[in-house]
């Protein structure tokens, strides 16, 4: 069902997505298997974001995290804890609750930091980082942008990059999130009207 779901989701198939979602969530809780439960009600508060459907997703990732935190903590719960958090400042920020989503991603970034989890991080403070735009708070779009391609730069010193982070952003092998952090940096720099360096760094992720 778990699997169905994951499929139809992917497929764009959404409202048939919520059908499997539901009776995965139903089947787990019959079989008192609270931790997979929450796991495929998260899958269908984020299928039901999918349809804009916002009071069921709210609901749906509320279950979910209430029954994540009556369980003893383990390496399995707060993976689940982690991505269901990251979920729901997604619909958060979807719903224009701005400041709540960071709050909410920033609780997750924590999990995936004692995790080890370097991709759901990075892809957390991408989202991080469009929500820190959508205030105008560009030198911590900044600083959150250099924590995913792994440049530490202080909040202080906004996006005036210099020449030698501009060459280790340009010569460093890249993973998925890293082109999607180039690039949303290279942006970044245009909007702020840094454009020679902007052009170089949208250049280097084309």
């Amino acid at each position: 069902l778990t699997q169905q779901a994951k499929d139809l989701y992917q497929a764009g198939q959404f409202e048939k997505a919520v059908e499997y979602c539901q009776d995965a969530a139903t089947f787990f809780a019959l079989n008192r298997d609270p931790i997979n439960q929450a796991m495929a009600l998260s899958n269908l508060a984020l299928t039901y974001q999918k349809l804009n459907q916002w009071p069921d997703a709210e609901s749906t990732i509320t279950q979910s995290l209430t029954l994540l935190q009556s369980q003893k903590k383990s390496r399995e719960n707060s993976k689940i804890l982690a991505q269901t958090l990251d979920i729901k400042g997604r619909l958060q920020w979807e719903t224009g609750q701005i400041q709540n989503a960071i709050d909410t991603w920033g609780e997750a970034a924590k999990i995936h930091q004692e995790m080890g989890d370097k991709a759901r991080l990075a892809q957390n403070k991408l989202n991080q980082a469009q929500a820190f735009q959508d205030l105008g708070l560009y030198p911590k779009v900044c600083q959150t942008l250099l924590q995913v391609l792994e440049v530490e730069q202080s909040i202080e010193q906004g996006c005036n990059l210099s020449e030698n982070t501009v060459n280790f952003l340009l010569d460093q092998p890249y993973s998925a999130w890293k082109l999607e952090g180039l690039r949303s940096l290279g942006n970044l720099l245009r909007v702020v009207g840094q454009i020679e360096q902007s052009q170089m760094l949208l250049e280097a992720s084309l």
